[in-house]
């Protein structure tokens, strides 16, 4: 017995206050849409993200606010950020391939594991940041994942905080630990202040 078409992926199209072409999709029979912002005006949606990595569609979404609740999250060991300290200095073998350049860093990371549409799946974790870049970051942990996407949350400068999401690309081994790395895919909306 064949299975039916489901017929042509409908489209969320363009914001429907501002007009912003939107990279969202209705979530189809067997999947879940998260909750997404228009990026311009903060028109919510609740969909799919739908894009091939190309353009600037990363840039008119932003996920909605996640909770990364620190005080709730075991920080991570001594033994990783001396791991990330050691490595910090080093240099990568072999020619630079990135098309962003790479900085050194060795920060604390909070991590909540997301699935393909973007909704959390895993315990969130502490991580140690040991690289970033305009185009991505790569994390040392203490375990290995899974998820196809992670959520981010880490200050860098002087308190300059960065929440995105990331497409995990590469889990590996590396000694006793594991270092996750991948490219920025969207921006996580900030939460809303408390008055």
């Amino acid at each position: 017995m064949q299975s039916e078409d489901p017929g042509p992926v409908q489209m969320l199209g363009v914001c429907r206050k501002c007009n912003v072409p939107l990279p969202l999709r209705v979530a189809k029979e067997n999947e879940k849409g998260a909750l997404w912002l228009c990026a311009t005006c903060g028109t919510q949606y609740c969909g799919v993200l739908d894009d091939d990595g190309r353009g600037d569609a990363h840039e008119r979404v932003l996920l909605a606010p996640l909770r990364f609740d620190r005080s709730q999250l075991a920080p991570p060991p001594n033994v990783t950020a001396d791991f990330i300290a050691e490595r910090v200095h080093l240099d990568y073998p072999g020619p630079e391939r990135r098309a962003h350049i790479r900085r050194p860093l060795a920060a604390p990371v909070a991590v909540v594991p997301l699935d393909a549409c973007f909704l959390p799946t895993d315990r969130p974790f502490m991580g140690m940041a040991c690289n970033i870049s305009t185009g991505g970051i790569a994390l040392v942990h203490t375990r290995s994942t899974t998820a196809p996407h992670l959520a981010l949350e880490l200050t860098i400068d002087e308190g300059r905080e960065i929440q995105a999401v990331i497409r995990v690309v590469r889990c590996r081994a590396i000694g006793l630990f594991y270092e996750i790395a991948g490219p920025f895919l969207v921006r996580i909306a900030p939460a809303p202040r408390l008055s």
